[in-house]
């Protein structure tokens, strides 16, 4: 399965989570982000932030507290969940 079905298969909830998230990450808040992927999918966070990670939808600044930001395919995903949440909604 690519990446993009995997996400566009995820519930109402997790969709809005997931927006939430890679929205504060988008303004540069990497703690509010990892915040927002717990609160979103409990104790999943940590898989899916990785496959994140995988997916180079978000990338590692580095850094003591490794920093995360957005990637040009993180703002592609951001784009097409708010496209799913307006039509869902």
């Amino acid at each position: 399965m690519q990446e993009e079905e995997y996400f566009m298969q995820l519930s109402q909830p997790q969709a809005a989570a997931l927006t939430r998230a890679l929205k504060v990450l988008t303004h540069g808040h990497s703690n509010r982000f990892e915040d927002e992927l717990w609160l979103g999918f409990g104790d999943d966070w940590w898989p899916l932030r990785e496959r994140l990670l995988k997916g180079a939808y978000v990338r590692s600044l580095g850094g003591v507290r490794d920093e995360l930001t957005v990637t040009e395919r993180g703002e592609n995903l951001l784009t097409q969940l708010q496209g799913k949440q307006r039509a869902a909604g």
